[in-house]
């Protein structure tokens, strides 16, 4: 039946605001006399000035002790309010009503500030605007927290002066431009995300210097060409996020050096080549994610070492072959997500050991057979989706008696089963599947219409004079067809 889709398209525009950057004084004695005076006469660095929504927004900034920062508030051009501190967490309500006005901060001393803080929480008190390069004048900073929020135009290369900085955070805006090569310079850099804005250009190589970097996300951009082999050396990295971008390439096989790597997300890419069966070199993997590519070949039967991992998304590539009995060693495996290849064979029995899986997606590939046993053993499995492949009615069968066999699990859950797109079952099959369904499963076998697709045709059917209707526009479309092509 032909399927209509209705399509709502929502359009939004970001409108970004360049704000101007302010100069400062100099001089440091008679520091308590000034701010009596409301006149401070200090060398500071003024951070820019940020348009603000009203109401209230954490903000943290931390000093090193007994140093000071000077907060100003500007309205239509005029100062508001000045408030002295070393150590703050505020709210705007509490000094009046600030409806998009300008927020600046000046510093005593260059190399006093430790941490900026200053997370967007919701739309209207997100910073706008371009980060002021001035930030890369704070020499002994540790922690610059600035994402979440609406900042627009490049990262400043001046960032990678912060030879101290030991966590970057500029995710979640509006960024553009390329990734400064300068950031490389950042050799106490532990953690850099800027995931989610919308960087383009390729990945610098640069980036590999950051030998005590333990966690990289640049994902969700336009990130174009390879990735980089010299990644590889940070052998510190536990995180490695570079999915949703436009990567093309190989995987590097040099990332089954990285001994200490926990998570490596790839996925989303337009990446080509086999799964590198060195990656079942990382003993400390526990998410492997290289879904939605155009990998090819067979699933390494190495994967089956990776003794930690609890999630394998593999999915939507071109993947080819049977699925390795190897897998049956991943004790630890959660999600099992292999659909949407062109994998053959049998489903092994040996996933009888994989008691921890909660999520198994093996649909639309060419999977012809089932391991009796292989799914009777899980009692956290939730959803199990094995539709459109080539299973017979013994196969259906066989799935449906485990599964109700794992009903004497202890703390067995009910789980969505997806058989539609194989044979179907025999009259036994269908007394298990209502077995299932008795104790809240929702069970789809054959080639089941999605729930409500048979009451509309029903209702079509139903209209009178229907059949004949039909019929006559066939007639009509025919004769139609023979005219034109005897002209």
């Amino acid at each position: 039946m032909k399927k209509i889709f209705v399509f709502a398209i929502a359009v939004s525009l970001l409108f970004s605001l360049a704000l101007t950057v302010v100069g400062g004084g100099a001089g440091e004695e008679d520091l308590e006399k000034s701010i009596e005076n409301n006149f401070l006469e200090v060398e500071y660095v003024d951070f820019g000035t940020f348009e603000y929504g009203e109401d209230e927004l954490y903000l943290n900034i931390r000093m090193k002790e007994n140093k000071t920062a000077r907060w100003v508030f500007y309205g239509d051009g005029q100062e508001l309010e000045t408030i002295e501190t070393n150590d703050v967490e505020f709210d705007w309500s509490e000094y009046g009503d600030f409806d998009l006005r300008e927020f600046r901060v000046e510093v005593e001393e260059y190399g006093d500030v430790l941490e900026i803080d200053w997370r967007g929480h919701d739309d209207e008190d997100n910073l706008r605007g371009k980060i002021p390069a001035e930030l890369g004048n704070l020499e002994n900073l540790k922690r610059l927290y600035l994402n979440s929020n609406e900042l627009s135009g490049e990262i400043p290369a001046e960032l990678g002066n912060l030879k101290n900085l030991e966590r970057l955070y500029l995710s979640s805006n509006g960024m553009t431009g390329e990734i400064p090569a300068e950031l490389g310079n950042l050799e106490n850099l532990k953690r850099l995300y800027l995931n989610s804005n919308e960087l383009v250009g390729e990945i610098p190589i640069e980036l590999a210097n950051l030998q005590n970097l333990e966690r990289l996300s640049i994902a969700s951009n336009g990130l174009r060409g390879e990735i980089p082999v010299e990644l590889a050396n940070m052998e510190n990295l536990e995180t490695l996020w570079l999915y949703s971008n436009k990567l093309t390439g190989e995987i590097p096989v040099e990332l089954a050096d990285m001994e200490n790597l926990e998570t490596l997300r790839l996925y989303g890419n337009d990446l080509i080549g086999e799964i590198p069966a060195e990656l079942g070199n990382l003993r400390n993997l526990e998410y492997l994610q290289l879904y939605g590519n155009k990998l090819s070949g067979q699933i390494p039967v190495e994967l089956g070492n990776l003794e930690r991992l609890e999630y394998l998304h593999i999915g939507d590539n071109e993947l080819t072959g049977e699925i390795p009995v190897e897998l049956g060693k991943l004790e630890n495996l959660k999600w099992s997500w292999l659909h949407g290849n062109k994998l053959s064979g049998e489903i092994p029995v040996e996933l009888s050991e994989v008691t921890e899986l909660e999520i198994l997606k093996l649909d639309n590939n060419n999977l012809n057979s089932y391991g009796k046993g292989a799914l009777s053993t899980q009692p956290n499995l939730r959803e199990i989706n094995i539709s459109n492949n080539d299973l017979s009615t013994e196969d259906v069968d066989n799935i449906l008696s485990d599964l109700v066999e794992s009903l004497d699990l202890e703390g067995r859950v009910p789980a969505e089963v997806d058989l539609s797109g194989n044979a179907d079952p025999s009259s036994d099959g269908l007394e298990d599947k209502q077995t299932l369904e008795a104790e809240g499963w929702k069970v789809r076998v054959g080639e089941e219409v999605e729930e409500g697709e048979d009451d509309i045709i029903d209702r079509i059917r139903d209209i009178p004079g229907f059949t004949s209707t039909l019929l006559l526009l066939a007639v009509v479309i025919a004769v139609g067809i023979y005219k034109k092509n005897k002209r």
